[in-house]
């Protein structure tokens, strides 16, 4: 039998939620360290308030997962005007963080 296998939704963890209390990933509760059975997922779509935008992250140290995954991109991949517009977005430091205190301000009103 297969050891069951958690799946962290880090989706929409970026401001904390309303009650003050912040989010804590898997990762941090790992020491960043994942087994072969722990995987994170994360996208910009609603963290950055991107309907439509289906860019996304899965953070695994599963071989067998990360080599089906891969072979299943091909037919999935992001285009390259979507891979500018991310990759732009997250390299604004200043923006990021300056979204993400104006998103939490907005989040308590």
């Amino acid at each position: 039998s297969w050891p069951s296998s958690p799946a962290s939704d880090a989706v929409g963890s970026g401001p904390p939620p309303v009650g003050g209390q912040s989010f804590v990933s898997i990762a941090e509760v790992c020491g960043g360290k994942l087994s072969d059975h722990v995987h994170i997922m994360w996208s910009v779509s609603k963290d950055f308030g991107m309907a439509g935008v289906r860019v996304g992250v899965l953070w695994s140290k599963n071989s067998v997962l990360l080599e089906a995954l891969r072979g299943a991109s091909k037919f999935t991949s992001v285009s390259g005007p979507t891979q500018f517009l991310v990759t732009d977005l997250l390299a604004d430091r200043n923006f990021v963080e300056s979204y993400i205190i104006e998103n939490r301000k907005r989040l308590r009103e």
